[in-house]
């Protein structure tokens, strides 16, 4: 549904967002670039989707299987490592993706 015109934002206002967005997502990628170097060790919810992605199930405890499911298909590519995890939490959070998100929604309708 498209923004009614007094709601869409100025140029200006939509360069901003934009250099904030893209500075959110930098940001991410150097902590998990950071996270990755400076610890080769996983915290508890990384060691977590390494033990539990081992597996295909319905649900892996209190918690629904979707990330676990797409972290199993980039170890399938990647194999089980820190790396793809960091990552993958990175895209994840990165406004970059929810932007892309809500483009591809309003192309369609």
């Amino acid at each position: 549904m498209p923004l009614p015109p007094s709601a869409a934002p100025a140029p200006a206002d939509a360069s901003l967002l934009r250099r904030l967005w893209l500075g959110v997502s930098i940001y991410l990628l150097v902590n998990a670039l950071g996270l990755g170097l400076m610890s080769g060790t996983a915290d508890q919810d990384q060691a977590e989707q390494l033990l539990r992605s081992q597996h295909w199930a319905l649900g892996y405890g209190a918690q629904p299987p979707l990330y676990t499911y797409m972290v199993k298909l980039i170890f399938s590519v990647t194999g089980p490592a820190l790396w793809p995890l960091l990552l993958l939490k990175a895209i994840l959070l990165s406004p970059q993706a929810d932007s892309c998100t809500i483009k591809t929604a309003e192309n369609a309708a």
